[in-house]
């Protein structure tokens, strides 16, 4: 028999085990709202995302859009939720709004006014939902947790009951299908694949709350792209004269702006084999000319060529007017928007990740000098 005390703890034991249980049947839904710092920045707004994303997520999301109005920026989010389409649906929404994403929480200090805290969690379906940012950002003192993505994509049966033939070929052919549903959206949203892998990789029993990944791997697949700023303006070698160039201090990609007599103004882009590939494969069969966004305005560059011979690092140049050039070197940032003649919508997604580049050095005449005098 137990003792009065045993019996104490016991019953302690199952109310905090119930409540522990009730606590998670009764996880808020993810909710969004609109709030400042009260300054007049351009980042002195965002929306706070937080909560538990469900099914109906992002028709809530779609309707904060709608009758809130916000046009882009930065969405703070932490959470939960096991409903990976429903994650995935509400990241294309992010994209398509155009939002960045950052990993942390918002706090209410005075009045109507919030703070942003470099502190939380985006755990499982979070996490899908984050990587919809155009720009992804995990600060320092937050957490961003894998977990597997096949949770609720496909029915394998109730525990411990054992599928029928059919059922078990027909379980595996929606697991596929679903797989490849993740795999194109992570794709889509600019991520490394490899964090699929390490995803599927994660133990549902000993790592339930789902696994952090490193600060550099963090970088390296891409889950966070806005850590990755490039340096200031500098001048390299280039024959006779020299050419500006500003490069990232982890991926290694940079832009470079020179001048020649046959082709005018030329940008050149520096990034691993494969995203230039892909640039090559996207370009090909077209007219050859991309467009790029320079904050926000829009411009057309012709393709000169392609260059595969240093190592793990290619080439692509292109030819583009005065009035682009000057424009890359007043830019906060620098993306690829299109193909002329169009291009797949994940082919699009993919490059304009690979090829984006945050937070170019203003207020430095070094590029702009450089460009007036290759003609003198």
């Amino acid at each position: 028999m137990f003792s009065v005390v045993g019996q104490m703890k016991f019953c302690f034991a199952l109310i905090f085990l119930f409540s522990f249980i009730s606590a998670i049947a009764t996880a808020e839904e993810m909710t969004f709202k609109i709030v400042s710092d009260g300054g007049n920045r351009y980042d002195c707004c965002w929306v706070v995302a937080s909560g538990e994303i469900t099914a109906n997520t992002p028709a809530d999301f779609a309707a904060f859009v709608r009758e809130e109005g916000p046009k882009g920026g930065p969405v703070r989010i932490v959470g939960s939720g096991s409903d990976i389409p429903a994650a995935m649906e509400l990241g294309t929404l992010i994209r398509n709004g155009n939002f960045s994403t950052i990993v942390g929480s918002s706090v209410n200090y005075s009045g109507p006014w919030y703070e942003e805290l470099d502190e939380g969690e985006c755990t499982a379906g979070c996490a899908i939902a984050f990587f919809g940012g155009n720009q992804r950002l995990v600060p320092v003192g937050t957490e961003l947790k894998l977990t597997q993505f096949q949770a609720d994509l496909a029915s394998a049966g109730t525990a411990g009951q054992t599928l029928s033939g059919d059922e078990a070929i027909k379980s595996r052919i929606e697991n596929q299908i679903r797989t490849g549903e993740v795999v194109n959206y992570l794709v889509k949203m600019g991520i490394d694949l490899r964090a699929y892998t390490v995803a599927a990789s994660v133990n549902p029993i000993t790592e339930s709350s789902g696994r952090s990944l490193p600060r550099d791997l963090l970088l390296e697949y891409s889950i966070d792209n806005a850590s990755d700023q490039p340096s200031d303006w500098f001048a390299e070698p280039l024959g006779n004269w020299f050419r500006a160039r500003t490069e990232t201090a982890v991926s290694g990609r940079a832009i470079t702006l020179n001048c020649s007599r046959r082709y005018g103004h030329i940008l050149g882009f520096e990034a691993g084999q494969q995203t230039i590939l892909n640039i090559q494969g996207a370009i090909q069969g077209k007219s050859g000319i991309i467009e790029f966004s320079a904050d926000g305005s829009q411009f057309k560059a012709q393709t000169i060529g392609f260059d595969f011979s240093n190592g793990e690092l290619a080439r692509v140049e292109f030819s583009i007017g005065a009035r682009a050039a000057q424009s890359i070197i007043a830019a906060e940032a620098f993306f690829f928007s299109g193909v002329d003649g169009g291009v797949m919508r994940t082919e699009f997604d993919a490059l304009a990740i690979s090829f984006a580049i945050q937070g170019l050095q203003q207020e430095n005449h070094l590029p702009s000098r450089l460009l007036e005098l290759c003609f003198e």
